[in-house]
């Protein structure tokens, strides 16, 4: 169920957003395994995240080759909290 609607909310930005667009989403970390799986075609990958993470993707424009998948500047970054405010 999470995986069918993961996939809606990723074809639907892919439809409403063109190259050269900038999008921020916020989620539920455990929403976020599954649009991270949809965004990256990988539809068994687990993400280890932790509160108020952040991912960074950049999606290949249109035009690049079929084979081309994201390119993933990081995932699951929390460098922004004190050791003491991290929970899994």
């Amino acid at each position: 169920m999470l995986g069918a609607r993961a996939a809606q909310v990723v074809a639907g930005l892919r439809e409403a957003h063109g190259s050269g667009d900038t999008l921020a989403l916020v989620t539920h970390g455990y929403f976020t395994q599954f649009l991270l799986r949809e965004f990256i075609g990988h539809g068994t990958a687990y993400f280890r995240l932790v509160n108020t993470s952040t991912t960074l993707l950049t999606l290949p424009a249109p035009d690049a080759p079929e084979d081309w998948g994201p390119l993933v500047g990081w995932v699951g970054r929390f460098d922004h909290l004190r050791p003491e405010q991290v929970s899994h």
